[in-house]
């Protein structure tokens, strides 16, 4: 009786070691376990007997099984998991594909709260998703997205030749492939979009739209708010619809930070793009201001700076935006944002009616001639040129954009220049 109580005694001490595993898989830490479980057994039978020596060995062999099933079904709820997606409104067929059923409102919702809505017209389909997000490809129309931002989050949504990596957003993206046309709004956040033919991506930024001509590979970039008509393709897409601007749980979201700009800044300390990801433009401005912009622009990353200057620009502080640019230039020669910097410092000498932006965009078209804003400088220099120093000086900008671009976005603009009108 003694000894079965004994043994009953070193079978609960194994199970209490087997609890005690609450850590990954580890070569070292599992030897360390079934050493501690098998030294335990040892005294138990030491103190039993001939027969407590033989029951001893069985509950070794029977702990040691034990502690590693337990450290494997450990190992296995630590695992992560891919995220989960239901779709409503719309048809889940084979590999992914979804079809919308028209006036549902159509949406696929993901198990860690993203959501992407569908156009009656969108043809979409979910490639993969794991623990970081999810690979969509968009074959046709419009879709809406909200995706939650989180750390280590990693989704990719391709459209015909392109590709956008999302850090936790909120946009719409409408692609339409007759026309080789694209069009990209994103409201808060920071995207990057790849195409096949800028070796590196273009960064859009909260409050931006842009859209992409695959005939001419032509990029242009505005504000949410500029609706000017040069901005604007001569003749919309075929097939475009307004579907998604039907109220629904998307449109219906508040957007952060942009759409409020009152709002108080938050009080924790994430990284610069984090922040901008979530809308917390005001501390990004604050913090650069009370360290000293010409010190922050000196020690922060290529990528801060840039979010710098977004931020600043929306915040409508252009000084500190302008010294965001030119630090790009001054500490990062010859990279892809400090090409980018001479185009926008372009836009921004041009916006206060000075003389300079034709100077940057010139400077970028010669540091970047087959660049993703090659089109935009073009246009753009041909209009400060004829502005400043009349139509005849700004002829031969305007051979050379039709001559690129001939179906551009600034094509009748040169077209009247070379006829003089």
């Amino acid at each position: 009786m003694t000894t079965d109580l004994q043994l009953h005694g070193a079978t609960q001490d194994a199970a209490a070691v087997a609890r005690q595993v609450t850590q990954a898989p580890d070569e070292g830490a599992l030897s360390d376990g079934l050493v501690r479980v098998r030294a335990r057994l040892e005294r138990h039978r030491a103190s039993g007997g001939r027969r407590g020596a033989a029951w001893g060995a069985v509950f070794a062999t029977a702990a040691s099984v034990l502690l590693v099933v337990t450290w494997k079904m450990v190992a296995l709820r630590k695992q992560p998991m891919a995220l989960a997606y239901r779709v409503a409104g719309a048809e889940l067929l084979g590999e992914g594909y979804i079809r919308p059923r028209a006036g549902e409102h159509p949406r696929v919702s993901f198990s860690e709260g993203s959501v992407v809505a569908l156009a009656d017209d969108a043809r979409m389909r979910v490639v993969a998703s794991d623990d970081r997000g999810g690979h969509l490809a968009l074959e046709e129309g419009e879709i809406r997205a909200e995706i939650v931002h989180r750390a280590g989050a990693r989704w990719t949504f391709e459209a015909g030749p392109y590709s956008v990596d999302v850090r936790g957003t909120s946009f719409s993206l409408d692609w339409r492939g007759a026309d080789g046309w694209l069009e990209l709004r994103l409201m808060t956040g920071l995207l990057d979009i790849h195409t096949p033919w800028s070796p590196a991506p273009i960064v859009l930024n909260g409050g931006q739209r842009l859209t992409i001509r695959s005939a001419d590979h032509e990029v242009t970039i505005r504000d949410l708010g500029d609706l000017s008509a040069v901005a604007e393709r001569a003749v919309a897409p075929t097939g475009t619809k307004n579907a998604l601007d039907a109220p629904g749980p998307l449109a219906a979201a508040p957007k952060a930070g942009l759409g409020n700009p009152g709002a108080a800044p938050k009080a924790h300390r994430a990284s610069w793009s984090d922040r901008m990801a979530s809308g917390d433009l005001q501390s990004i401005v604050d913090e650069a201001v009370e360290h000293g912009v010409e010190a922050t622009v000196m020690e922060r990353t290529s990528e801060e700076l840039a979010v710098l200057e977004a931020t600043a620009r929306y915040r409508n502080r252009s000084d500190i935006a302008r010294r965001a640019l030119l630090a790009q230039r001054a500490r990062f020669p010859g990279s892809p944002r400090a090409k980018e910097a001479a185009f926008l410092l372009g836009r921004m000498a041009e916006s206060a009616d000075g003389p300079a932006a034709g100077g940057w965009y010139e400077r970028y078209l010669s540091e970047d001639p087959e660049g993703a804003f090659a089109a935009e400088a073009t246009g753009r220099d041909m209009i400060v040129t004829q502005r400043i120093s009349g139509i005849d000086r700004a002829r031969p900008l305007a051979e050379v954009y039709l001559k690129r671009w001939p179906t551009g976005a600034y094509a009748e603009l040169a077209r009247s220049i070379l006829n003089g009108s």
